[in-house]
């Protein structure tokens, strides 16, 4: 439930968004198994999206923070993505499981 503020970049301008820590939870993608932190960036309800905190985003639970799954509710339908593979990350990934 806590919020936190992320530094988003868009064209030349820099902006904080917030985002709220939704819980901790495995997720298994075509990449591995993970440990992650499900977090959902506080938008407002606009054209696109249905209502909000309408995108859910996975990441992983360590220092890295890499995105491993993303889901979103659009005026038009759903939509998601997951981790395929990974390459030319040095060292291990704290939080992958298998």
């Amino acid at each position: 439930g806590d919020i936190f503020y992320l530094n988003n970049f868009y064209k030349d301008t820099t902006f904080s968004l917030p985002v709220k820590v939704v819980k901790r939870e495995t997720v298994k993608v075509p990449a591995g198994k993970f440990r992650t932190i499900l977090i959902q960036p506080i938008i407002s309800e606009g054209f696109l999206f249905k209502y909000h905190n309408s995108i859910n985003l996975w990441i992983t639970d360590d220092d890295r923070k890499i995105p491993v799954k993303v889901s979103t509710s659009t005026i038009v339908g759903d939509a998601g993505a997951e981790l395929k593979r990974y390459s030319g990350v040095r060292g291990k990934i704290a939080a992958k499981i298998e």
